[in-house]
């Protein structure tokens, strides 16, 4: 229970980075199996006897609110807190697998094809809403970021390079399956306000993601054209979801040239 099946993925070599987030995959994803059986085989008294454990060890705590360093101009969806001196440190066993069910679901979406990156299956009811919490912060945090990163205004005036777009369009990717994760598990309970906003976020990543899509398409075509791929600037079989995307506008001429295969 709790195990995910990855179809074979492909790794770009020339970027450390990548390996650094594979390798943190597998520890999430491990960590996750033996965590599902330890707590489907335990009883709730000693499940609260865990959550006494992780409340004296602080490396076990999971802080919340992170996208609250981005400047925001008063988001609907800001995270409010609990009371006047919270300082959003949350502990106990459920945030710990909630957090690395996050994790591992970004990775999933980022580097794979596999179509259910958080399944539910086995997960306490008591986890969904601290899921959705994590969720939506990952969201906020993510696209806050995105829009400070400086290679957005690069791409946006049509300057940015392969790798840059590439990283941008990985992150878009991610960015939707969060939201389509998160309006899955508390959509319902959205105001109107924050309803509207998110369709708002949603359609500006779509915009993204095309200037992604169209700047790789681009490089992607000259490498064909020139000296075949060079795969040590863009590997796009690394994000399958971008792969599609990327094939697609090469397919409908937009780049002019076909690559090879």
């Amino acid at each position: 229970m709790g195990t995910v099946c990855v179809q074979q993925t492909v790794i770009d070599k020339s970027q450390p980075e990548e390996i650094y987030q594979v390798v943190g995959f597998s520890e999430y994803d491990n960590a996750l199996h033996h965590l599902d059986r330890f707590v489907a085989l335990s009883l709730p008294e000693e499940l609260e006897v865990v959550d006494d454990i992780l409340a004296s060890r602080d490396e076990f705590s999971i802080y919340v609110n992170l996208s609250r360093r981005f400047e925001t101009g008063g988001s609907s969806l800001d995270q409010q807190p609990l009371h006047p001196r919270d300082d959003f440190k949350r502990q106990g066993l459920t945030w710990v697998m909630a957090l690395a069910r996050v994790e591992r679901a970004a990775m999933l979406a980022g580097f794979t094809s596999v179509t259910i990156p958080l399944p539910l299956e086995g997960v306490r009811d008591a986890e969904k809403p601290v899921l959705a919490e994590l969720l939506l912060d990952a969201i906020r945090s993510h696209y806050w970021s995105m829009y400070h990163d400086p290679r957005m205004a690069l791409l946006s005036q049509g300057k940015a390079t392969s790798r840059q777009a590439f990283v941008v369009g990985r992150r878009v990717v991610m960015l939707r399956t969060m939201i389509k994760l998160v309006n899955g598990l508390a959509g319902d309970q959205f105001t109107p306000l924050q309803r509207s906003e998110m369709v708002r976020w949603s359609q500006s990543l779509n915009g993204v993601e095309q200037y992604a899509v169209r700047t790789v398409a681009r490089w992607y075509a000259l490498a064909s054209r020139n000296d075949g791929l060079d795969y040590s600037t863009i590997n796009i079989k690394t994000c399958p979801s971008l792969q599609r995307g990327i094939m697609a506008s090469l397919s409908r001429g937009e780049a002019t040239v076909v690559p090879r295969r």
